[in-house]
C-alpha cells in the first residue's frame, strides 16, 4: 500500500505543496503495529550534494513548504496565495521602518497616552491613519491586506485638514476621530520617522489646556485664537497671528518684536486694546492667554519708549482714576489697586459729575 508523500494531500492539510514540485515525495515510517511482520523501516533519503542542489537552482531547504506551520496558519490563505500572509507582518517595513508588529504595538499604547496641561498632540488626517491601520493590522478583525504594498499609506498627508493655500489654517467644523486624529509627541515623531511627511506641509501641532470653571479637564485645543497685532505709532497696519490658549503674554510680546523688527534692548509695553480709545495694560508676562481673558480677534498694540525716558501713551496708570477716588472720598491707593485699565471718558461726561 502507497503512503502519502511529504507534499500529498492529508499530511499538511493540502495547503502547502512543495517549492520544488520535481522533487520526489518522501516516505515516512508507518508504526511499528502496521509494518508487516519481519519488514525493516524505509531509508532516509540521502542528503543532496550542494553541487547538484546548485544547478537546479536551489539549495537543500528548498524543498520545505511554503508555510512550515500551514496547520496553524491563521489566515487559512496559504493555499491560495503560495505564501502565509501571516508571516508577512513579520517582515521590515518599506524605508527601513520598524517591523509591522513594532508599529501596531507602540502606536497603540501611546494613543491611550493621558491628556497633560501644557503638553503637545499632533493632528494627523485620519485618511492617511486608516491606510496606515490597513497596513500593520491595526485592527484584529482587518489583517487581510496587512504589509500589502497596495495599501502603504505613503509620506503623512494632512492636506484634507488645511484650507487650499495656507499650511497652518485648519478648515471649520473638523470633529476628532472623524476627521483627524490626534497623537502626542512620541507617536508622532515615530510616525514620521517611519513614513515622512508630505513635502512642502508642516506638522500640525496643538497645546493640551485646561477648561473648565469650576471642574477643570484637559482638551487638546484643536483651534487656535487669533489676534490682532499692530504697532502704537501705526495702528492701520495690522498682522493676524495665531495662538494657543497656553501661550503667555511674555510669548506675545516676543512675537510681535520679531514682526516688527523691535530691537532687544528696546524696552516696550503690551496693551490690550478694547474700542477705539479704551487700553488695558497687560504687565504680567507668566499670565497666559486663557488667564488675561483675550478673545478671537482680539487687537494687541505694542509701545516703544522714547528716548527721553517717557511713554507715548504716559503711565500705565493715568491720573484720572486718582481724581475719581477723591470725588468719592475714598483712597486713591485702594482705587489703583482695584483696576489699572487706561479710560478715556468722553469730555461730557465732567460736566455731569
Amino acid at each position: 500500500m502507497r503512503t502519502r508523500g511529504y507534499g500529498d494531500v492529508g499530511i499538511w492539510g493540502h495547503c502547502c505543496p512543495p517549492l520544488r514540485q520535481d522533487a520526489a515525495p518522501q516516505r515516512r515510517a508507518l508504526p511499528a503495529a502496521r509494518r508487516p511482520r519481519g519488514a525493516a523501516p524505509p531509508r532516509a533519503p540521502s542528503p543532496q550534494p550542494a553541487g547538484r542542489a546548485g544547478a537546479e537552482g536551489g539549495s537543500p531547504a528548498a524543498s520545505v513548504p511554503a508555510c512550515s506551520a500551514a496547520r496553524s496558519c491563521p489566515c487559512r490563505r496559504c493555499c491560495r496565495r503560495r505564501r502565509c500572509r501571516c508571516r508577512r507582518g513579520e517582515k521590515m517595513a518599506e524605508g527601513g521602518a520598524a517591523d509591522l508588529e513594532t508599529q501596531r504595538t507602540d502606536v497603540a499604547a501611546l494613543l491611550k497616552t493621558a491628556l497633560r496641561k501644557g503638553d503637545t498632540w499632533y493632528l494627523v488626517d485620519s485618511r492617511w491613519f486608516k491606510q496606515w491601520k490597513k497596513y500593520v493590522g491595526f485592527d484584529s478583525w482587518d489583517k487581510y491586506q496587512m504589509g500589502d504594498q497596495n495599501v502603504y499609506p505613503g509620506p503623512i498627508d494632512n492636506s484634507g485638514l488645511l484650507k487650499d493655500g495656507d499650511s497652518q489654517s485648519l478648515k471649520e467644523h473638523l470633529i476628532d476621530e472623524l476627521d483627524y486624529i490626534l497623537l502626542p509627541t512620541e507617536g508622532w515623531n515615530r510616525l514620521v520617522s517611519w513614513y515622512t511627511l508630505m513635502e512642502g506641509q508642516e506638522p500640525i501641532a496643538r497645546k493640551v489646556v485646561e477648561q473648565g470653571m469650576f471642574v477643570k479637564h484637559c482638551k487638546v485645543e484643536v483651534y487656535l485664537t487669533e489676534l490682532k497685532l499692530c504697532e502704537n505709532g501705526n495702528m492701520n497696519n495690522v498682522v493676524t497671528r495665531r495662538f494657543s490658549k497656553a501661550d503667555t503674554i511674555d510669548t506675545i510680546e516676543k512675537e510681535i518684536r520679531k514682526i516688527f523688527n523691535i530691537p532687544g534692548e528696546k524696552e516696550t509695553r503690551l496693551w490690550n486694546k478694547y474700542m477705539s480709545n479704551t487700553f488695558e495694560p497687560l504687565n504680567k508676562p507668566d499670565s497666559t492667554i486663557q488667564d488675561a481673558g483675550l478673545y478671537q480677534g482680539q487687537v494687541l498694540v505694542i509701545e516703544q519708549k522714547n528716548e527721553d525716558g517717557t511713554w507715548p501713551r504716559g503711565p500705565s496708570t493715568p491720573k484720572l482714576l486718582e481724581s475719581v477716588a477723591v470725588w468719592f472720598g475714598a483712597s486713591a491707593r485702594n482705587v489703583l489697586s482695584v483696576s489699572t485699565t487706561e479710560v478715556s471718558i468722553p469730555p461730557g461726561i465732567y460736566t455731569h459729575w
